[in-house]
């Protein structure tokens, strides 16, 4: 990320189209991993600085902390309202689509202002990353631009597996070429990028249904559940039930 400490230090200099066009910048153009991973690490340095001023408070006199307690005038946090219910919002890709995963906690003596000096920091970023990932919600359900793409490049080693398996390519590989199972694992490493010591052993219960299954890919139910969803929202028929 660039200078990612400085954006959050210098955010309300920036306009709301500012601030899309930093995240745009920063996360090769909309890529969906790196737009959490963004929202992320700018989530941890709003809840580094709110833990280190509530942590400041903690050495103050309880009147000097009870004085601004309920200043509730001008605050406008949609984050929300008040010290006492501060929001950590995080996302996460769940079968294609981004969606917006919250954990509530305590500032217990954060006064008002002092809440929302900091979280002013965070308003208008969290607004637009929302409105960002929305729209890419709605292009992903609706299908209604042939230009949006989704990129599933930085699946796992045994996500790669389950797709050339739903898809039918090692169907095809094995009863097509007859190949072992080490040059099956050669030649998928060179497709998938990942080294032949990871696949062989998924590869092996794949193929010797005999062999231990502890490795299979296949066995991972919610795994496999999120592949085929993911296949179906790009258009393929899968025709099968497990």
């Amino acid at each position: 990320m660039t200078n990612l400490n400085e954006f959050y230090k210098n955010i309300k200099s920036y306009s709301r189209l500012g601030i899309k066009k930093y995240i745009i910048a920063n996360t090769e153009n909309l890529k969906p991993s790196l737009l959490i991973e963004l929202n992320s690490e700018f989530v941890d340095l709003y809840l580094e600085e709110i833990k280190a001023e509530n942590k400041k408070k903690l050495n103050q006199e309880f009147d000097e902390i009870i004085e601004n307690l309920f200043d509730k005038d001008g605050c406008k946090s949609s984050f929300p309202e008040g010290t006492d219910h501060i929001t950590e919002r995080r996302y996460e890709m769940v079968n294609v689509i981004i969606e917006v995963k919250e954990k509530a906690f305590k500032g217990e003596y954060l006064s008002y202002r002092d809440y929302n000096r900091i979280n002013y920091k965070i308003c208008d970023f969290q607004s637009c990353m929302q409105e960002i990932i929305e729209e890419i919600n709605r292009n992903i359900e609706n299908n209604d631009s042939e230009d949006f793409l989704v990129d599933l490049s930085d699946t796992s080693a045994s996500e790669k597996i389950i797709y050339l398996e739903k898809l039918g390519v090692l169907d095809f590989l094995r009863n097509k070429q007859h190949v072992s199972t080490n040059g099956l694992a050669s030649a998928l490493s060179a497709i998938t990028g990942e080294k032949i010591q990871t696949l062989q052993p998924m590869l092996n219960p794949i193929v010797n249904k005999q062999a231990g299954q502890k490795n299979n890919p296949l066995e991972s139910t919610t795994t496999v559940q999120k592949v085929k969803k993911h296949l179906n929202n790009l258009g393929f028929t899968l025709n099968e039930t497990i």
